[in-house]
């Protein structure tokens, strides 16, 4: 009697793999999975899809529903808070983009929403109105720019170095967010002061009791309004020069501006150190 051969799965037919391909749910084209059992390559391109070996139906339902899982634990947030909670970043960040470029009054909820990838009522789900949304906007921002001034106010070292480190921070705080900077000098045109957003003023009195504390701290016999002098000097220079960015980027390379940005702080350096030694002098 001749020896029996091993019999071969039975290979999954053509139009039973594309209907898991085309259905609810189904991966993306291109996902590849291998088989946990049988080592098998399975690539889920429709039509054109490779079994490196012969498997059955039953092993390429496993793969493709592995796939799925996978792409679902990849691309989808966990719980329904993470999902609001991205919602609510990209509104932000679309608000703020617009906010410093048009102002307050040039900005619509509209545009904000179209370029968040939204709908006006998914703005007013997490902001009831325009003015809560710019408000949560300038309060995010100041409050990574008060971080900035905090961390160099706070440190270690004399007045005099705690002072100079500011204004290093602050030079690279409105490096890296510009937007920042257009919205400061939105509101330091504003003509009307009962608008502006309660953020910037207490932002602005934190900041500002911290920078005058520690330069009285290095001039206890200034006038009184030095350190004010001193910080709108360091202020407004940096704060021309990172709303100028976008003017300075166009046609120029990445290395350039970034050479232009160091340039800028070394400039600023030596007129923050000629200030404290010309106000010291005059003691």
């Amino acid at each position: 009697m001749p020896a029996r051969t091993a019999r071969r799965p039975r290979r999954c037919p053509s139009r039973f793999f594309d209907a898991l391909l085309d259905g609810p749910g189904s991966p993306p084209h291109g996902t590849s999975w291998t088989s946990s059992e049988t080592g098998a390559r399975v690539s889920l391109w429709p039509k054109t899809y490779h079994l490196v070996n012969f498997i059955s139906s039953q092993e390429v339902c496993h793969a493709v529903s592995q796939a799925r899982a996978q792409q679902q634990r990849t691309t989808r947030p966990r719980h329904p808070q993470e999902r609001g909670e991205r919602t609510r970043a990209r509104i932000l960040e679309a608000a703020e983009e617009l906010f410093a470029q048009h102002g307050y009054s040039g900005s619509s909820l509209d545009a904000i929403a179209a370029k968040a990838g939204t709908h006006k009522p998914g703005i007013c789900y997490y902001f009831p109105n325009k003015r809560a949304l710019y408000e949560a906007v300038v309060g995010e921002a100041l409050c990574s720019l008060e971080e900035f001034a905090r961390q160099a106010l706070s440190s270690s070292g004399s007045p005099r170095e705690r002072l100079l480190r500011s204004v290093e921070n602050w030079v690279d705080a409105l490096a890296a967010r510009p937007t920042a900077a257009h919205l400061l000098l939105h509101e330091a045109a504003n003509p009307d002061p009962k608008g502006v957003p309660q953020a910037f003023r207490r932002s602005g009195a934190r900041t500002a009791g911290m920078i005058e504390a520690a330069f009285h701290e290095l001039l206890p016999d200034a006038e009184p309004d030095d350190w004010f002098h001193f910080e709108s000097t360091i202020t407004g220079a940096t704060l021309f020069f990172a709303t100028g960015m976008q003017r300075l980027q166009s046609g120029r390379g990445g290395a350039d501006v970034q050479h232009s940005m160091e340039r800028h702080k070394t400039l600023l350096m030596r007129t923050a150190r000629a200030l404290l030694r010309e106000l010291q002098a005059v003691r």
